[in-house]
């Protein structure tokens, strides 16, 4: 009778089923080791990158409860791939990569990475379809939407475009196109990975306008449009308060010839209108006003006329309100001493 042994992986196995295999003759006899489902290989998520016609792709899968008889081996759909001037195929320390050089429509299929060790197996998958993914036109996902912008900012447009692929990108202003160079102090391009952007410096009313932009690759083109809308900047709000008087006119009595003055304090900054019985005051060399200080005004009336005498107002206007004030200048005998 001819006994013969061997080793092997029974991955649904019950640990009453450990020991050996006999056969019904009693002559083959296999020995079968029983581990925990979690001590078996894991093949995580296949991560990939994807790559125009002609240029190469990498997988790469990391595999967990590796050890060191853990064995790798990649295929497509049924097929066993061989390293090679086609495929790279590396593993080392729980790291799978495959790299697939020169990559064309008959790369089109699911990949398989398949780990075997002595406790059970495992497999991770994932799909290429190159076809699909290289006949296409730009499309935008994320189009150009409308703006607006005060005069002297600068204004970013922004698209996003699917790349494979890599599309030409031109953008226009009112049907105009921009070529990159032309102004460089006034339009910036910017293009990073499917992310295409036109910066218009220093806003200017001119810019009010209609921008478009283009991508285009040989299967096709696509195309979006916004306005840009430029206005002028609003003016900083006013806080300013309404004049307030801390010193108000006062009556004053005097003789013909003598000089007198009216004083006031008022607050707000304001314009000050000056009236004498509801008439605007001619001023001249006899009759000034001298701003004297942050709030403080006065009114000189020299050499006094009987024609002097009367009403005197003054209005203080500013962007909040206004206030008013007023006295009387009588000129007679008995007034008071010159000023």
């Amino acid at each position: 009778m001819v006994r013969k042994e061997w080793s092997t992986v029974v991955s649904a196995a019950r640990v009453a089923s450990g020991g050996s295999i006999r056969s019904q003759r009693g002559v083959f006899v296999a020995k079968v080791k029983i581990a925990p489902f979690e001590n078996g290989p894991v093949a995580g998520q296949i991560s990939h990158a994807v790559v125009n016609e002609g240029n190469s792709v990498k997988f790469i899968c990391n595999i967990e409860n590796y050890d060191s008889t853990t064995e790798v081996t990649w295929y497509c759909g049924v097929r066993q791939l061989e390293a090679g001037d086609k495929y790279e195929i590396e593993y080392e320390d729980g790291l799978a990569v495959i790299t697939i050089n020169k990559i064309t429509r008959a790369d089109d299929g699911t990949y398989r990475c398949k780990i075997v060790n002595e406790y059970g197996e495992d497999s991770g998958y994932r799909r290429v379809d190159t076809a699909r993914m290289l006949q296409k036109p730009p499309e935008f996902t994320l189009p150009l939407v409308n703006h607006t912008a005060y005069i002297g900012e600068d204004v970013r447009f922004g698209v996003t475009i699917t790349v494979h692929p890599e599309p030409r990108v031109i953008w226009h202003k009112c049907g105009q196109k921009l070529i990159p160079g032309n102004d460089d102090k006034k339009y910036t391009f910017v293009n990073d990975k499917g992310l295409y952007q036109l910066i218009i410096h220093k806003l200017e009313v001119d810019d009010d306008a209609e921008y478009s932009v283009v991508a285009r690759n040989r299967y096709g083109d696509d195309s979006c449009k916004a306005h840009l809308t430029v206005v002028p900047r609003p003016k900083p709000a006013d806080l300013t308060l309404r004049p307030m008087f801390k010193r108000l006119l006062a009556n004053v009595e005097c003789r013909e010839g003598q000089n007198v003055r009216f004083e006031i304090r008022v607050s707000g900054h304001p314009a000050l209108k000056w009236e004498k019985d509801g008439t605007p005051l001619a001023f001249g060399p006899s009759i000034e006003v001298v701003h004297e200080g942050l709030d403080y005004f006065i009114l000189h009336v020299r050499d006094t006329l009987p024609e002097d005498s009367g009403v005197y107002r003054v209005t203080a206007t500013n962007s909040a309100g206004s206030a008013s004030c007023q006295a009387t200048l009588k000129e007679g005998v008995g007034g008071n001493s010159p000023l």
